[in-house]
Order: C-alpha cells, then sequence, then structure tokens
C-alpha cells in the first residue's frame, strides 16, 4: 500500500468533489474530528450487540466455544502472578507437574494479559477476558477506518469499511476463542504509518517510534500474527516499489531506515521474551498444511454467519478448516466491489498495489494445494515452504485477515471515488454488511465455576503448591480455569496449551481424554491406570467436577481415596501409603 496516496485525493479540488458527493458522506464530513469518535461508538455498540450474551454475563459466560479460552483466562492470572511474585513469566511450573511449559513459544499473550491486569485482580479471569474479546474487534475496526479515511477523505465509506475489517468472518471465526488472533489493529496501523512517512506527514522519528509501539503490542499479542505481518509488509513495500514513480521509490527505500530500527529495538526490549520463543522447548504440532482456505470459502457463508449459513451447510462442511478457522469469506456484494474497482481503476497505482496485495494474500491463504468444495486439486506456491520447520506451524487460512483488509481498503477507494454514480453504490455495501451479520448463537458459552475455586474454599481444604488432578481432564477440561479462579493456589497435574509427550504416553491420560479403545477397559483397569499415574505424577488431591463426573467417581472408589462434596467439587484426598 505504499504509494497508494499517490492519485488518491491528490488534489484539493478531488478532495472537495469527494466531501460534496454524497449526502451521508456530506454530513460527516461538517462534522469534523467527531466522525472518529462516530466510529467508535458504531464499532462498540456493534461489538456490544455480536456479543450481548457475554456482555450480559461478564463473569459467567462467554462468547466463545470450546475450552480455548480458558487457556487464555488462566493467561490473565498467571502473567501478573509471576511477575509480582519474582517467578519466571516464560516458563511455568504450575500445570503439567513436572514439566516446564514454556509460554513464550505458545499462545499466552502476555501483552493483553497485563494490561487487564487491574481489571483481573478487581473481578477475575473470565471478566477479563470477555472485556478484552470486547475491546478487540472494535480496535482492528478502528484502525481500518483511520487507514480508509487517510485515503479517501470520505469519511461514511471509511466507517463502513472499517466495520467490515473488524467484524469480518475471520474476526467472528477468531472470537470463539483465539486470543492472539483477534487483535488485528496492528496491520491497518502500521499501514497508515507508512503511508503517512511516505507522503511526509509524519517524521522518520514519530514514524520509528510509533512503528516500535506497534511492533511491540502486536508481537504481545501473538508470534502468528507477527511473522504475518512482517511478511505481508514486504509485499506491500514490494508492489509498492514496482508500480511507483522513481520519486516514490526513493522514499520507499529511505523508509526501510526507520522501519528496520523499528524491529531492531522491538527485538532488544523483548530480548527475553524471543529467546524463549527461539531456544525454549516447543511442541511441534505439524498442522499447517492441514488448514487451507477452500476455493469457495471466500464467497460461500459458514455456520457462523447468519445469511446463507444454514443453507450453504452442505458446501461449507467440506471446507477443512472447519467453520471456526475459515474467515477468508468476504460475501458476493464485496467481491463484485472489488471487480468494479479493478475494472474501472486497474490503470492506476493504486489499483496495482492493492490487487497485488489481494492476489498474494488470496493464494497464501489456499495453502499447498487449491481445494474446491474440499476436494484438493493442483499444487500452490506454498507447497514449495510450507514443510520448512517453523514454517508448518502457520495455518494459511489465518492470512483471510489479509484478504478482507485489502478488500475493505478496495471497497473504501470505490465507494468514494467522484462520479454521479456514487450514491447508487450504497446499496451493494449496505449488502456487503448485511451477509456479514453473525449468527450470535454461536457466541455462547455457559462457564460453571464450582464455587469451591470462586469463593476460597479451597484454601480449607488444600494446602498451597499441592499437586491437584482436575476431572475433567487435560487440554478439554477446566482445571486451568479453577486454577486461575484459585489465585495459582496449586499445581496441577494437567494443564492448557498442549499435551505433554511423557503425559500423552500416560494409560490415564489416554482412558480420560478418548476415545476409548475397543472394547473400552474395565473400571479396574482404569483405576489401576489412574493409581499408577497419581503415584508418578506426586497427585495429593482429585477435584472432579460434581456436575460432570463422567462416571470417575465409581472408578475413584475403588482406591479407596476419603472424599468430600463441597461447593459444587467431589474432592478426594490421595492415600500416600
Amino acid at each position: 500500500m505504499t504509494s497508494i496516496t499517490e492519485g488518491v485525493a491528490a488534489s484539493p479540488s478531488a478532495t472537495s468533489r469527494s466531501f460534496r458527493a454524497g449526502r451521508l458522506s456530506g454530513v460527516l464530513s461538517r462534522l469534523g474530528a467527531h466522525h472518529a469518535t462516530l466510529a467508535l461508538l458504531v464499532y462498540a455498540a456493534a461489538a456490544v450487540v455480536w456479543q450481548h450474551h457475554a456482555v450480559a454475563h461478564l463473569g459467567g459466560s462467554c462468547a466463545c466455544l470450546g475450552t480455548d479460552p480458558t487457556m487464555f483466562m488462566w493467561s490473565m492470572v498467571w502473567w501478573p502472578h509471576a511477575i509480582l511474585n519474582g517467578l519466571n513469566p516464560f516458563v511455568t511450573h504450575l500445570i503439567w507437574v513436572p514439566d516446564p511449559i514454556n509460554l513464550a513459544a505458545n499462545t499466552s499473550v502476555p501483552g493483553p494479559a497485563l494490561l487487564a491486569s487491574p481489571l483481573t485482580a478487581l473481578a477475575g479471569p473470565v471478566v477479563s477476558y470477555n472485556v478484552l474479546m470486547l475491546i478487540a474487534p472494535v480496535t482492528g475496526a478502528w484502525f481500518a477506518y483511520r487507514l480508509c479515511l487517510y485515503l479517501t477523505r470520505a469519511p461514511a465509506a471509511a466507517i463502513l469499511c472499517g466495520y467490515l475489517y473488524g467484524f469480518s468472518t475471520y474476526s467472528f471465526g477468531e472470537l470463539e476463542g483465539h486470543m492472539q488472533l483477534v487483535f488485528t489493529f496492528a496491520a491497518p496501523a502500521a499501514a497508515l504509518l507508512t503511508l503517512k512517512r511516505l507522503d511526509g506527514v509524519i517524521s522518520a522519528r514519530r514514524y520509528f517510534l510509533l512503528m516500535t509501539l506497534v511492533l511491540i503490542a502486536q508481537l504481545s499479542c501473538g508470534t502468528e500474527m507477527m511473522f504475518t505481518l512482517t511478511c505481508m509488509g514486504v509485499v506491500a513495500l514490494a508492489a509498492g516499489w514496482v508500480f511507483s514513480s522513481p520519486e516514490r521509490r526513493q522514499r520507499i527505500v529511505a523508509l526501510l531506515v526507520p522501519l528496520a530500527g523499528a524491529y531492531a529495538v522491538t527485538a532488544v526490549l523483548l530480548a527475553p521474551f524471543l529467546y524463549y520463543v527461539v531456544t525454549g522447548p516447543q511442541v511441534a504440532l505439524d498442522r499447517g498444511l492441514a488448514f487451507p482456505a477452500d476455493a469457495l470459502s471466500f464467497v460461500i457463508p459458514t455456520g457462523l454467519l447468519r445469511v446463507g449459513g444454514n443453507r450453504f451447510a452442505a458446501v461449507s462442511n467440506a471446507f477443512v478448516s472447519g467453520y471456526v478457522e475459515t474467515g477468508t469469506y468476504v460475501g458476493l456484494p464485496v467481491i463484485i466491489m472489488v471487480a468494479a474497482f479493478a475494472i474501472q481503476r486497474w490503470r492506476t497505482r493504486a489499483a496495482n498495489i492493492l490487487l497485488t496485495i489481494l492476489a498474494v494474500a488470496v493464494v497464501w491463504s489456499l495453502g499447498d494445494v487449491l481445494s474446491i468444495d474440499g476436494h484438493p486439486t493442483i499444487s500452490l506456491p506454498w507447497n514449495l515452504v510450507g514443510h520448512l520447520r517453523d514454517l508448518n506451524e502457520l495455518l494459511p487460512v489465518r492470512i483471510g485477515v489479509y484478504v478482507v483488509l485489502a478488500c475493505a481498503v478496495i471497497v473504501a477507494l470505490w465507494l468514494s471515488a467522484p462520479g454521479s454514480s456514487r450514491l447508487r453504490r450504497w446499496p451493494r455495501a449496505a449488502l456487503a454488511v448485511g451477509f456479514l451479520i453473525p449468527n450470535t448463537a454461536m457466541f455462547n458459552e455457559n462457564l460453571h465455576e464450582p464455587a469451591f475455586f470462586t469463593t476460597g474454599l479451597y484454601r480449607h481444604y488444600l494446602t498451597r503448591n499441592e499437586i491437584v488432578l482436575p476431572i475433567p481432564y487435560g487440554t478439554a477440561g477446566p482445571g486451568v480455569l479453577w486454577q486461575a479462579s484459585a489465585h495459582m493456589y496449586f499445581r496441577m497435574a494437567s494443564g492448557n496449551f498442549y499435551l505433554p509427550a511423557d503425559y500423552g504416553v500416560q494409560p490415564f491420560a489416554q482412558e480420560a481424554t478418548g476415545p476409548l479403545p475397543v472394547p473400552p477397559p474395565s473400571p479396574a483397569e482404569m483405576a489401576s491406570a489412574l493409581r499408577s499415574f497419581v503415584a508418578g505424577r506426586h497427585v495429593q488431591a482429585i477435584a472432579v467436577a460434581a456436575d460432570d463426573t463422567g462416571g470417575w467417581p465409581a472408578v475413584i472408589a475403588r482406591l479407596n481415596y476419603p472424599s468430600v462434596d463441597v461447593g459444587g467439587v467431589l474432592l478426594y484426598r490421595v492415600r500416600t501409603t
């Protein structure tokens, strides 16, 4: 996007025509700086409406599904707890005892956790999680609005296209429980700063300082988006250089110095974090090539959306990335507007740059093999590098966030272009928003936390740093949330983020996480496996959720452990002899 501003709102006369054309844009432009506040209020209202269940029950539910959110709720407590108690915040020994768990190499969101630490101390990790997930799409939308406003000087178009980005299918999917991916502000913020520097609006020093803040904020949310942001930034700079004038190319080259400085300072300031990212023990998930976007996913909605989500379920269910990760959908109205922009403006530098960025993002999101309706066809460029170490951890479908950003900017430019047909373009823009109405039933997960952990009862039955085995067990269980609600009072022979290899080979772990072998083990065999696990991990207490026992009380009864039913938990004291 590095020379999009060449020929876009470049002259005062073009700017005047842009402000005068269109009744809605004219009203908003007369509001002056107040349209920024209006944009923020619109996005905040949208976040509240789409996540209304969580807003109504901030401490007892979340706008999410599954168990991934609990590891971020745990992180809300861990980071301030570790820092205040002089612990190494990058490695924890509180979960998966006694294995050291490298949090820097996992999705532990230190930035958001520390930002929300006062709220966590006051109201708990569930409230902090919900508030952050409410804020995330708002910040992404607002920075996209600022970018589009800078390019178009058309407030109405900028507000709408900011919404298209911040409340895209990508955002709705990641709101299901991937906090490290839902903060999407960095890409439009970095693009805006870069354009302002190239246009001479801000100094090199200011660009360096602000870009450093953006990079630190992005890296503190997650390393995956930091990497993809860097890659797509290189694509944007390269496209800008190729399609720019000689004078603009010199500016792009000069820009590399403060930009490199921003990356260098970010690396120095976050050196301890990066050290554990690079050298710490990591788990190889080898999942990157298993999550491509389907070629139909750009136009076929998934169950996340109200318009067409159920009607096209037979098609979208074939998408190999699943409905949560398939965030590449932009909808037919947006595709029509992008096509119209390409046809009308294909000779301009702005169109060449934006369409190049969009093409690269689309191809990357498709992964190593082109999938159509779930069926693999031909090999794609990602097949050449996708198998390499670290790269195979990237999910190509998540590049959909850059597809959406490029489309949003293109739509903003198309809507704001001068011409007598300008007002006739807005019905298509309204349709684009309508096609993105989410199915709010997908954002409703009640969290049943036992009073044993939320009211301090645990202090009367456990001693500090005891090793507890929570049931339901493992990454699918609520153990990390229980531990976070208890302010890290006890350690666990369980956890989240991932299952360590030495845990995975334990017979108890295999039986507790399923699927069970055929025929399933007998209660006596399960009791024997549990006894061996408890002894090997030095477990001192077993906490079973009273409303989700899974048949384990009958198994544990064979071990003759004394028990008490208290605060929604069946607590068993492990006999040491």
